[in-house]
């Protein structure tokens, strides 16, 4: 919508320039109406909001252009020695209609987007409330100016006109313009129990982790200043179109050296939740409680490391050193209800490329890879994530670059791995099969 609105403004000044004033009417009116669809109140409640930004703009254009056009025609009649009074006065009397307008439109674009329940918070507490409150500022002073100068044209209709007035208005009107610049760019104030429609995306570096909270599958993507956990109920026929209303989270933040963090959820869409977290340098210790009316639910806990500490080349010399091991023992369970434990064993006798090419990051990539844990033993674990897929995995990694352990998530089972090599240290040639 910015480049839209950047071409529409050249183009159209190009039209301008021109002679044809038609065509550059059409595009500049475009500007307004893209700003409708780019603008907060645009994004907070669809068509209506574009319309309201649509027409403020628009009004706006013509009461500053009105404005500039009566000082310049004042100045030029003024050096001819006539009076600029039935300009200042045709005017006045449209300012006021255009005011009333303006005014309106921008008080129903702003209710859109400040929260009603906490007006004063949002007002003072927020760098874009700070703001609104100055161009409010800026506001009262040209109504002031305006008033003023309607009533000194009353009384000494035989003064010269354009006053110096007129002048501060245009002044404090452009303040109004340059604080609504500032406006666009600030993110608004948001309710903590109003319900976004879409998950907000991450800042920064982002630690990917996943777990179980009985049948429910747990998704957590820490991020500055911010943890966005997607739940996943499991998907049968009775509960496919079930209300998501009907699960719920709660959960605190525990660090080292720091006091016990509620974290306060609120709906980010169809089993989301996003709560603002601040994390602390080393380990952060996130506990959930899922309430689920179907399934019950229960109680989980992941370790976020902070701050994120990407490792992709671990995780590719690991996947290099595992298609060079021929065999080795693996042993598995794997389980749909952490409630009732791990799940059964088995034991499975493979190659390490049968084994990778049984996981998802036989590639040796993941959308994010971070360093979970160092070991004292040597060994590291990684935290690899792959989002839109819902599967999370931890892989601690030994001295040899070799996986030793494997804890998989996704949205319907919790796998655990435990890799036994013939030899401690062995390579490719010189291991033992059955």
């Amino acid at each position: 919508m910015a480049i839209v609105e950047v071409a529409a403004l050249a183009i159209g000044l190009g039209a301008l320039a021109a002679g044809r004033r038609r065509l550059a009417a059409g595009l500049l009116l475009a500007l307004p109406v893209a700003e409708g669809f780019r603008a907060h109140s645009g994004i907070e409640s669809g068509l209506w909001g574009v319309i309201l930004i649509a027409v403020h703009l628009t009004v706006v254009a013509v009461w500053v252009g009105a404005l500039v056009h009566v000082v310049r025609a004042g100045v030029a009649l003024r050096l001819r020695g006539e009076t600029a009074t039935p300009v200042v006065r045709s005017y006045a009397r449209m300012a006021l209609a255009l005011f009333l307008l303006v005014f309106l439109t921008g008080t129903l674009a702003a209710l859109a987007i400040v929260p009603l329940d906490d007006v004063t918070g949002a007002l003072f507490e927020t760098s874009y409330g700070r703001w609104l409150l100055v161009k409010l500022g800026f506001v009262v002073l040209v109504v002031a100016l305006a008033a003023w100068a309607r009533r000194h044209l009353r009384r000494r209709p035989e003064a010269p006109q354009p006053g110096i007035s007129a002048r501060v208005e245009l002044g404090a009107i452009a303040g109004v313009l340059a604080v609504s610049s500032a406006l666009t760019v600030l993110a608004p104030p948001v309710s903590s129990n109003v319900p976004l429609a879409f998950p907000p995306p991450d800042v920064g570096p982002v630690v990917g982790l996943g777990t179980r909270a009985g049948y429910i599958g747990v998704a957590v993507s820490a991020s500055q200043g911010q943890a966005v956990v997607k739940l996943t109920a499991p998907n049968t026929p009775d509960t496919r179109n079930r209300d998501q209303e009907g699960i719920d989270l709660t959960g605190n933040l525990t660090s080292l050296g720091s006091s016990t963090q509620e974290l306060e959820f609120r709906r980010c869409g169809l089993g989301c939740f996003v709560a603002p977290v601040s994390w602390v340098n080393g380990e952060n210790v996130v506990i959930l409680r899922v309430d689920d009316e179907t399934f019950g639910g229960g109680r989980a806990a992941v370790n976020v490391t902070w701050p994120p500490r990407p490792d992709e080349r671990r995780l590719q010399a690991a996947v290099d050193q595992m298609r060079e091991v021929e065999h080795f023992t693996l042993h598995e369970q794997v389980t749909s209800d952490t409630a009732t434990g791990l799940g059964p064993h088995t034991r499975f006798r493979i190659s390490g490329e049968e084994y990778l090419a049984a996981g998802p990051f036989s590639t040796g990539r993941a959308v994010s890879v971070t360093r979970y844990e160092v070991h004292q033993s040597g060994e590291v674990t990684l935290a690899l994530a792959y989002p839109a897929e819902k599967v999370f995995v931890l892989l601690t990694i030994d001295r040899r670059n070799r996986i030793v352990r494997e804890v998989l998530t996704s949205g319907e089972h919790l796998i655990t791995r435990t890799l036994v090599y013939d030899e401690p240290g062995s390579h490719a040639g010189h291991e033992h099969g059955e």
